[in-house]
């Protein structure tokens, strides 16, 4: 027994040492991850020489030990899965009366959503972001495609009892037809709180902006980072000459979405280069993508309802035996510092960039910072802000930071929808337009700046 357990520690030792850089961050870290199991590995060895008494004790000491380690872990794990359960029966139960409150509540499932609004001769599509297959070879050239299928209606989320499809407009976003083959003042970059999602075309930002502003365009894509929204820039809002460019930062998955964002070479060349290859290839680009959709569309006809086997008891139990949620309450869970790093560093590539070609066609660059539900809802704030904010600072990138404004709001948690996690609703989004009205400059200033 005491020789398996010295085993297991040099195990551990050796992980620990092969990848120090992530585990021995501070002296916490290297006293858990290096002196603890090190220190059992030693008295294991060195019990071996005690007499069996002795050894029993010892025994009892490490299982009693073992035991108390598992106990807490478990009751962290059942706190949480405690607190998931009472989430999901308070978001049912909420459902359940919305129901009740909004005559003709769509209550189907996203397949059979869109296999009987098929049947019925209507053809709608997902937005690209749930396309399965990120890259296309189209001409010879490998592709990623980053706006929905143009002049088709597109399903974006489901909302207050209903599906929202909207039709996109020539270019696959969700703007009036005709928008894009003409000069912008304003152009918004972003992701799906840029496309607004979950309210109709005429609730969004773009939407509020042009009551006073008509050459106002949404390049807003839902599930994209600041790798796929540079390449929307790129191909879709530069050739406008926008006098505005209002970049949309969310802080919420942001900086998450590059680490899968960068491992795309047909992304990552916007970096160095403005030469569009989307926008001139558009017609063959949504022939594939078309094709592909249709073909999972028409899978999903196939799919006969099945019980899950999808592994999670296995995944609970490993993560369990790792002690994860206890290291997590200790602070002791593996430092990704040097990602952390890496995702700054990608985003001040990106976001430098897209400044110097805004203002190299006499534009004007705005980074409006969008905070996450959870710094008013009492969740977590960690999201890197003052890194962001030093790095933009550094860069001299003009910044909107909406936090002060929605914490000075007399009801914050009101702009979301039914007050609970998610994008902003209707009145959240007109609160957005009404900080980014305030920064667009005057007509005389704009003249100005451009001559």
């Amino acid at each position: 027994m005491f020789a398996f357990v010295a085993l297991v520690c040099a195990g551990l030792i050796a992980l620990v040492l092969y990848d120090r850089v992530a585990f021995l961050t501070g002296w916490k870290e290297t006293a858990f991850f290096l002196g603890l199991p090190l220190g059992v590995g030693v008295g294991a060895l060195a019990a071996t020489r005690l007499a069996v008494e002795r050894k029993l004790q010892v025994l009892m000491l490490l299982v009693s030990s073992t035991v108390s380690l598992a106990a807490a872990e478990l009751y962290l794990v059942g706190l949480e899965s405690y607190r998931a359960n009472a989430e999901a029966r308070e978001i049912a139960a909420e459902a359940e009366q919305a129901k009740r409150a909004w005559p003709g509540y769509d209550d189907r499932s996203t397949r059979e959503f869109f296999a009987e609004t098929w049947q019925a001769g209507k053809r709608v599509y997902p937005r690209i972001y749930q396309l399965s297959s990120r890259t296309l070879n189209v001409e010879g050239l490998s592709l990623f495609p980053t706006s929905n299928l143009s002049h088709r209606w597109i399903v974006e989320c489901f909302a207050d009892g209903r599906y929202k499809v909207y039709l996109s407009d020539e270019y696959g976003f969700a703007n009036p037809d005709g928008l894009l083959a003409r000069d912008a003042e304003i152009v918004l970059v972003g992701d799906s709180f840029t496309a607004g999602e979950c309210v109709t075309p005429d609730e969004d930002i773009a939407a509020r902006l042009r009551a006073s502003h008509p050459a106002t365009v949404s390049l807003g894509i839902g599930g994209a980072g600041p790798l796929w929204e540079l390449a929307n820039l790129v191909e879709y809002g530069l050739p406008l000459q926008p006098r505005t460019v209002f970049w949309l930062y969310y802080e919420g998955n942001d900086l998450a979405d590059l680490m899968w964002e960068a491992r795309f070479p047909e992304l990552t060349r916007y970096l160095t280069s403005h030469e569009p290859q989307l926008r001139p290839r558009k017609a063959a680009v949504d022939a594939s993508v078309a094709q592909l959709q249709t073909a999972e569309i028409e899978n999903l006809r196939e799919i006969k309802p099945t019980a899950q086997t999808d592994g999670r008891a296995l995944r609970g139990l490993l993560r369990a035996l790792k002690l994860s949620s206890l290291r997590t309450k200790l602070r002791l869970s593996r430092d990704d510092s040097r990602d952390q790093q890496l995702r700054i560093d990608t985003l001040e590539r990106v976001l430098v960039r897209a400044r110097e070609l805004v203002e190299r066609q006499g534009g004007r660059f705005v980074l409006v910072y969008v905070p996450d539900y959870d710094r008013f809802a009492g969740g977590s704030v960690e999201f890197d802000r003052t890194q962001v904010l030093e790095m933009l600072r550094r860069n001299g990138v003009r910044v909107l930071d909406l936090l002060p404004a929605l914490k000075a709001h007399p009801d914050v948690l009101g702009l979301y929808p039914r007050r609970r996690m998610g994008h902003f609703n209707a009145s959240g989004y007109d609160f957005i337009a009404r900080q980014l009205l305030a920064e667009v400059p005057r007509p005389a200033a704009r003249d100005e700046a451009r001559d």
